[in-house]
């Protein structure tokens, strides 16, 4: 099932309020598969012209990807952490507050407490995702987590910059990815798009 069109590749071409919050979605691989961080910024927007304005309409969210990383195969869990540890002081430094949203299902627990060791220097946030019908504070239905970025992408809520890194790659994902586990002997990776599922479903708590 496709989940996100071609609709929702396009660049940022809008004035960025001083509000913004950045998310990091950390989907962390097990053995055989990748690890991704995917970068998505949220700011408000104001209506573009006074029409707008007069009629009431106020400013709306809107959430950009700004990155998007695969890691490489093999990569040792330690080197993972340090990396997402310097990408979240790099965008503490040029962006403002950050939150990382980590999957903590499988090999997540013992990284998670690495992370919190070594200190990220931001909030972290561990989430399972799970085969389950209803949301906790500390888990999610993967049917759950793609729907709502999925709607985020219809309301034109969420969109990826041109300029993203690993931004075909991405794309494909999200044409392919299902509601479901990933459909076996598929070969298709989602570990991209689950990464930036992660972030839009913190993003989007109010």
């Amino acid at each position: 099932m496709s989940v996100i069109t071609t609709e929702l590749l396009r660049g940022l071409r809008m004035p960025v309020a001083p509000d913004r919050m950045v998310f990091i979605g950390v989907d962390l691989g097990q053995r055989g598969s990748y690890t991704a961080f995917v970068v998505l910024e949220r700011f408000e927007e104001w209506p573009s012209n006074h029409t707008d304005v007069l009629r009431g309409e106020g400013a709306k969210k809107r959430y950009v990807v700004r990155h998007a990383e695969r890691v490489k195969l093999g990569t040792p869990y330690t080197e993972v952490v340090m990396k997402v540890k310097r990408l979240a002081e790099h965008l503490m430094a040029t962006h403002g507050p950050c939150t990382i949203v980590v999957d903590e299902s499988g090999v997540g627990v013992p990284v998670v407490d690495m992370m919190r060791e070594v200190g990220m220097g931001c909030r972290i946030v561990p989430l399972v995702i799970t085969s389950g019908q209803a949301a906790t504070s500390t888990s999610v239905p993967r049917a759950e987590l793609v729907t709502k970025m999925q709607l985020m992408a219809e309301r034109g809520e969420l969109v990826i910059a041109e300029e993203c890194m690993h931004v075909e790659a991405l794309h494909r994902e999200l044409v392919h990815l299902q509601l479901g586990s990933a459909a076996s002997g598929s070969g298709d990776s989602d570990d991209l798009a689950l990464a930036l599922a992660l972030a839009c479903w913190r993003a989007r708590i109010r």
